[in-house]
């Protein structure tokens, strides 16, 4: 039986607890069309884009050292800016026992742990509507590492609907 390693995404020297801004795309597989469809430009939301959105908004209250800056909700993707202010959420303490006993650390960072349950509880509530809905494996992260990238980056999003037509996502 072949065995395939799955290359990681994560940035091997980056400690995703460290206070900053983190731009993160989440999609979904196969690059279905669940959160809705552009219309004269504009995102017209799908019950399961409206789970994404309300799951969304709410990380701050499950992770009060987190505020979220922009984000775009596209027909198969998702684009957002997460601000980390402090470490310690109350999601991960639970899992730093485990961490103790050895466990890979990554997982129990900041960013993996929230895109995790954001993933999580998305798929949870959309299985209500859609048992066929599926994430891809992972997501993509960037660390922002300044205000140009940073005022670039909420450029893209905030446009993301415009360049439907040509987004690399896009499989119309």
């Amino acid at each position: 039986m072949l065995h395939h390693e799955r290359r990681g995404v994560r940035q091997e020297i980056h400690n995703y607890d460290s206070p900053g801004y983190y731009f993160i795309t989440i999609c979904t597989k196969n690059r279905k069309n669940y959160f809705g469809e552009i219309k004269n430009n504009k995102i017209e939301l799908s019950t399961i884009g409206i789970i994404i959105k309300k799951c969304w908004q709410e990380i701050p209250i499950h992770f009060n050292e987190v505020k979220l800056g922009m984000y775009s909700i596209m027909p198969n993707h998702f684009h957002g800016i997460i601000h980390i202010i402090v470490g310690n959420g109350h999601a991960r303490s639970l899992r730093w026992i485990k961490m103790q006993k050895g466990n890979n650390k990554r997982q129990f960072e900041a960013i993996p742990v929230i895109i995790g349950s954001f993933k999580s509880a998305a798929t949870k509530l959309s299985h209500k509507i859609d048992n066929k809905f599926t994430w891809q494996k992972s997501y993509f992260d960037k660390f922002i590492n300044n205000r140009k990238m940073y005022n670039d980056i909420s450029q893209y999003i905030e446009h993301n609907v415009d360049n439907w037509e040509n987004d690399e996502f896009n499989k119309e």
